[in-house]
C-alpha cells in the first residue's frame, strides 16, 4: 500500500502536520492528506474501515492500522505462520499461482519483521507441493547437497511446469494424431466389405426360374 502512495505523491502526508515541508503550502498540504487517506480507504475491506473511521489525517490512519494489524504481538506472528505451514497445493493448480499465495504470507511476516531463513522457505515450499511433485523433490534432494537459494529453487519450479506443459501439449498432439489414424482405418472396411460382398455371387436358387445366383428381382 505504502508504494501505491508514493507512486501518486502523497507519501510525505504520511509524516504529519509537524513533518510539513516549508515549499508546501497549507491548502497544498490539505489536498495531499485527503488525497492519501482517499487511496488508503480504496485498499481496505468493508471490516477494516470500520475501525479506522473516526480518523481525520492520513498519518493518524496509518498509525492506526500499524496498531490495530502490524504489532509484532504473538497472536499477529502465529496466524500467519499457521497458514504459510499449512499452505498445499491442490493437484492441477499452477505453480505460479501457488507462488503468489507463498509469498503473500512471506510479506505478511515481514511487515511484522518475522524473517525465515532461505532453508526454512525451502522446505516449507517443498513441503507445500502436491504428491505428483514427489519425484522432482527426491531428485532436487538427492542433487543438492547443499541449501539452495530460494530464489534458484523457485526458478527451478517455474522450469519443471514449463517442461511438464510442453509435455502434456506433445502427448495430446501424438494421441489425437493416433485416434485420427485409427477413425481413417474404421472408415476404410465397411467399403471393402461391401466391395467383395458385391464380388460374390450368391448360392441362392431363383424360384422363379431356377438358375444358380439369380434372384426373382433379376428377372
Amino acid at each position: 500500500m505504502y508504494d501505491l502512495l508514493v507512486q501518486h505523491g502523497v507519501a510525505k502526508a504520511l509524516l504529519g502536520k509537524s513533518k510539513q515541508p516549508y515549499n508546501i503550502t497549507n491548502n497544498e498540504w490539505a489536498e495531499m492528506d485527503e488525497r492519501e487517506i482517499s487511496a488508503i480507504q480504496l485498499c481496505l475491506a468493508d471490516d477494516v474501515l470500520f475501525n479506522i473511521v473516526l480518523e481525520t489525517t492520513a498519518a493518524g490512519l496509518w498509525t492506526k492500522l500499524e496498531k490495530l494489524y502490524m504489532t509484532k504481538s504473538l497472536t499477529n506472528r502465529i496466524l500467519p505462520k499457521r497458514q504459510l505451514y499449512s499452505l498445499r497445493m491442490k493437484e492441477g493448480t499452477s505453480i505460479v499461482d501457488h507462488l503468489n499465495d507463498f509469498n503473500t504470507l512471506l510479506v505478511q511476516l515481514q511487515s511484522i519483521e518475522v524473517k525465515l531463513e532461505s532453508e526454512d522457505k525451502d522446505i516449507t515450499l517443498l513441503c507445500s507441493l502436491p504428491e505428483s511433485w514427489d519425484h522432482f523433490v527426491t531428485s532436487l534432494s538427492i542433487s543438492s547437497s547443499e541449501t539452495i537459494e530460494f530464489d534458484d529453487l523457485v526458478a527451478s519450479l517455474l522450469s519443471e511446469e514449463t517442461r511438464r506443459r510442453s509435455h502434456l501439449e506433445t502427448s495430446t498432439s501424438e494421441a489425437m494424431m493416433v485416434r485420427g489414424r485409427s477413425k481413417e482405418r474404421r472408415s476404410s472396411r465397411p467399403s471393402d466389405s461391401r466391395s467383395k460382398s458385391k464380388g460374390k455371387k450368391s448360392k441362392v436358387n431363383c424360384w422363379f426360374r431356377g438358375k444358380l445366383g439369380h434372384l426373382k428381382k433379376d428377372c
